[in-house]
Formats: C-alpha cells, structure tokens, sequence
C-alpha cells in the first residue's frame, strides 16, 4: 500500500480504489477490518488452505467488515462500502498469505 492511514465520517458511504501496481507481479487484495483484529484476520486467511485462492483469501468471520477481491498486477477494483457508526481506529490489510504482516494501516472513523 502506498498509504499507512485512511480516514472517513462514521456512516459515510465510501469508494475506495486500490489499484495494483506492484512491480514484482504479486496479486494483493484489500479488506476492512475491526480495530485490533490483524492477528485474527491474518492467521484466518492463513488456514483456508487450498480454498484461499478461490475465496480470495477472504475469510468469513465478524472481524472482516469489507473486502475487495484478489487483485491481479495492472488491475483495479473499486471497493463501495458503508462506513461503521462507531468512530474508531479500524484497520486495513492484505489478507494474502505472508502480505498482511506488512501490508496493513489504520482506518480512522471519526
């Protein structure tokens, strides 16, 4: 990501465009999450095994809110999604295996 923080209103509705320009071919993915949650995320996305890829890495638990899809290199995707009423430091990560130990920032709803 070429950004470590994000911010929007509580409640807002929000586009967010992640464009994958990474230069060493590497498919990336976004996905919105509950504050203090990259732990959790992380060592889900971990144990999809061999359905990761066909789920795109997205795992279905409470403490993912929004997600884009894996994103190919030269593609983007545009994320719509309706912000949480709860102001907060909320986060955003890679959940591709290996990336989101990196690949992460904060989200600040105000």
């Amino acid at each position: 990501f070429n950004t470590d923080r994000l911010e929007a209103k509580a409640g807002e509705k929000l586009a967010i465009v992640l464009i994958n320009d990474d230069p060493t071919g590497m498919m990336h993915n976004l996905a919105i999450i509950t504050p203090d949650s990259s732990q959790t995320v992380i060592a889900a996305a971990m144990s999809m095994g061999a359905s990761g890829m066909e789920k795109n890495f997205i795992p279905e638990i409470p403490e993912l809110l929004a997600s884009t899809p894996q994103v190919g290199p030269g593609m983007k995707y545009t994320l719509y999604f309706e912000v949480p009423e709860e102001t907060g430091d909320y986060h955003f990560i890679c959940t591709y295996p290996g990336h989101g130990l990196i690949m992460q920032g904060v989200f600040a709803v105000e």
